[in-house]
């Protein structure tokens, strides 16, 4: 079965980390990590 592709923007939150540097994986995905202000992720000019 093929992994999806998703990506993901978050902050640099405890929560989260082990996804930042791959400690953890989440089977059947391809994770696109990228890591930005909240200003940015939630922007209106998108």
């Amino acid at each position: 079965m093929a992994k999806i592709d998703l990506t993901l923007a978050s902050g640099d939150y405890d929560r989260v980390r082990l996804l930042w540097d791959s400690a953890v994986n989440a089977e059947g995905l391809n994770l696109n990590a990228i890591l930005l202000p909240v200003e940015e992720i939630f922007s209106q000019n998108s």
